[in-house]
């Protein structure tokens, strides 16, 4: 299931060039979910809802997908812009716990006149991390790294923008607090360390935030990403 994706693709015989890449990692199909005219959830009136409780278990009982007139709408909303690719959220801060991180709200704006670079915030369940503006990156960062001051940090070769610690997760992020994103309209997203970290190994484990400054396509580094692992909560989101 990818919302940045309008497309459904699946396995081809002989296999396709487009999906062998999905095919390598174990993955025989997408559901696409975009916002385009094409995708399924437009072609059902764009109502679809989903709620993924665990990122890394495929069998979780409460991971689900509703289509079409089973999507419901609950709690609190925010606006939702659909662009031709894309599905816009109105971000206008950033907390860790109780500390509101020092970011101006218009980072997080969408400019809409300058068609050289995509700007704003995007929800995106195809993408497993989050990707912060830089200007918000940083802050994000500097925060963390103040809370798991005792930690260690440890370089990664491959990887010069990733923030890792020595340890293991379970035990190190013990009361680390929670990360809330503040949508329009009074919506909040809360995200537990598990959707801000992931373990790298027995005795490393990362921060799952990047730099949106650091993706490989250069059109998409001024853009804030929220990706799948922020959403694995009891949150259930809601298109429509």
């Amino acid at each position: 299931m990818d919302t940045g994706s309008s497309l459904l693709w699946v396995q081809c015989s002989p296999t396709c060039a487009v999906v062998d890449t999905y095919i390598e990692q174990g993955i025989n199909g997408v559901f696409g979910l975009g916002p385009q005219k094409i995708s399924v959830a437009s072609q059902l009136g764009n109502k679809f809802s989903y709620c993924i409780g665990d990122f890394y278990d495929p069998n979780y009982n409460y991971n689900q997908l509703f289509l079409g007139v089973g999507a419901s709408m609950d709690g609190y909303a925010t606006p939702l812009e659909m662009s031709e690719a894309h599905y816009y959220l109105n971000l206008q801060g950033i907390d860790i716990g109780a500390n509101e991180l020092d970011i101006d709200e218009a980072v997080f704006w969408r400019n809409t006149t300058d068609q050289s670079k995509l700007t704003g915030v995007i929800i995106d369940t195809g993408s497993p991390a989050t990707w912060l503006i830089d200007q918000a990156y940083y802050r994000f960062r500097n925060e963390v790294t103040s809370i798991l001051a005792q930690l260690a940090i440890v370089p990664i070769s491959n990887c010069v923008y990733c923030l890792c610690f020595k340890g293991n997760m379970t035990q190190e992020l013990e009361g680390f607090p929670d990360v809330i994103y503040h949508f329009s309209e009074g919506a909040d997203l809360q995200v537990g360390f598990n959707g801000i970290f992931y373990q790298l190994d027995l005795s490393v484990f990362c921060m799952a935030v990047f730099p949106s400054s650091q993706l490989p396509d250069e059109k998409f580094r001024y853009i804030t990403i929220i990706g799948m692992m922020a959403q694995q909560t009891i949150t259930c989101f809601n298109f429509r």
